[in-house]
């Protein structure tokens, strides 16, 4: 007979690929599987993959899967900016983005360059690797020595 599973997601529709095979959409209903230990991928365009091993140990049983996949927007990310004193102007890869403190985003995971200049100060720079839905602290100090 063999265990069966069903696997439900938020939202409804997504790729379900089980055991290394294209199963169709959720929902979803398996039965008539071998015991054992499978690998489950639910995936839909705009949402991060879920990806989740299946144990199947018992004949004759459900397994419910229930999956709420994340939107990739909300993986977002932001920078926040503050400068001692405050009021420095702040470029983001060379663009005036505004000046301490500040908070910047929502942005796209990946590399970006922040310029922090003061009146009579030497201008600083960060190199950023943004990662996802992550608030990056960058503070900066102006002090005369």
């Amino acid at each position: 007979m063999g265990a069966s599973v069903e696997i439900t997601s938020e939202p409804a529709g997504a790729e379900v690929i089980f055991g290394g095979r294209s199963r169709g959409r959720t929902p979803l209903r398996l039965w008539g599987l071998s015991l054992g230990n499978y690998p489950l991928s639910v995936r839909k365009e705009g949402y991060l993959p879920y990806e989740q091993p299946v144990r199947l140990d018992r004949e004759d049983a459900l397994y419910t899967v229930r999956v709420t996949l994340v939107p990739v927007a909300v993986m977002n990310s932001f920078i926040s900016v503050t400068s001692e004193p405050p009021g420095a102007a702040v470029k983001l890869n060379g663009k005036p983005a505004g000046q301490t403190p500040l908070k910047l985003g929502p942005l796209e995971p990946g590399h970006y360059e922040l310029t922090i200049e003061y009146p009579d100060f030497p201008t600083q720079t960060r190199t950023i690797d943004v990662k996802a839905a992550t608030l990056h602290e960058i503070r900066v100090q102006f002090r005369t020595r």
